[in-house]
């Protein structure tokens, strides 16, 4: 016989956690891979408007760095903040926040602290806001050369 923590088992291959399978395995991978390009493709507006703007990039560049480092606190406090069951920060900061510049803090925030990943809205808005910016930028890039 088997001891477990002072009960007899018979069978101790039940006791062990059962292993993932592979397909569970890639689609977690493929996760993870697809939210590392959307943080990679979050600092695009801010580059591509460092690059465009030698003499305003650099302002945008520390403003998006500053606004991404206060939307990553964001969403770790609002995690601190889930799990001692204390008051919430609205969602819709959280996302406002993304929409302002801080989509790197925010994909980043999600990633670390483990948090919003269950809500495909929050995915969907901060894609779009990805979006947006990329596009804003990319506007006045074209506005500058014509």
């Amino acid at each position: 016989d088997f001891r477990i923590s002072g009960k007899v088992s018979y069978l101790p291959m039940l006791e062990t956690k059962p292993k993932k399978n592979h397909l569970s395995e890639l689609l977690h991978s493929g996760r993870d891979f697809i939210r590392m390009l959307k943080f990679i493709f979050s600092l695009l507006p801010c580059a591509g408007a460092v690059f465009a703007f030698p003499s305003l990039g650099m302002a945008f560049l520390v403003y998006c760095s500053f606004i991404s480092l206060f939307t990553f606190l964001a969403y770790g406090a609002d995690k601190l903040f889930a799990v001692m069951h204390w008051r919430r920060i609205p969602e819709d900061l959280l996302i406002v926040l993304g929409f302002c510049g801080g989509t790197p803090g925010a994909f980043a925030g999600m990633k670390i602290f483990h948090h919003k990943t269950a809500k495909s809205y929050f995915d969907k808005a901060l894609t779009a806001a990805v979006i947006l910016q990329s596009l804003t930028v990319a506007g006045f890039i074209l506005a500058e050369w014509i």
